[in-house]
């Protein structure tokens, strides 16, 4: 059902899927995919952020970059004790308003930009 989508996302180098080669388009988004598709989606540059210190993500974590920017961009948040990301936690529809609010905020062309499809 969403193939053709998920090929032209692929064939423009927005979605890579997973090291398989899968897509899962049924499978729930995780908080590192959604904020990783995300800043691929808006084509930000890195801003050279440093990752904190945290309990479920360092720096060798595939993720780590799009998390160490949508922390510091204020996109996404940390558990109330600010030692977890949860890399593996759904991204909620909440966390996809604040995902977007910013980006949004800080690239008001985005939506223009993005590819239909």
């Amino acid at each position: 059902m969403g193939a053709p989508s998920i090929e032209a996302a692929a064939s423009a180098g927005l979605l890579s899927g997973y090291p398989d080669g899968t897509f899962r388009p049924n499978q729930v988004l995780t908080r590192a995919e959604g904020v990783t598709l995300f800043l691929r989606l808006s084509k930000q540059p890195d801003p050279q952020v440093a990752l904190p210190v945290l309990e479920d993500i360092g720096p060798n974590h595939w993720a780590a970059r799009p998390v160490a920017i949508g922390l510091a961009a204020g996109m996404v948040g940390l558990s109330a004790d600010n030692k977890w990301f949860l890399t593996d936690a759904p991204l909620t529809r909440g966390d996809l308003a604040r995902i977007q609010g910013v980006l949004f905020t800080r690239d008001p062309d985005l939506p223009r930009n993005c590819p239909k499809g």
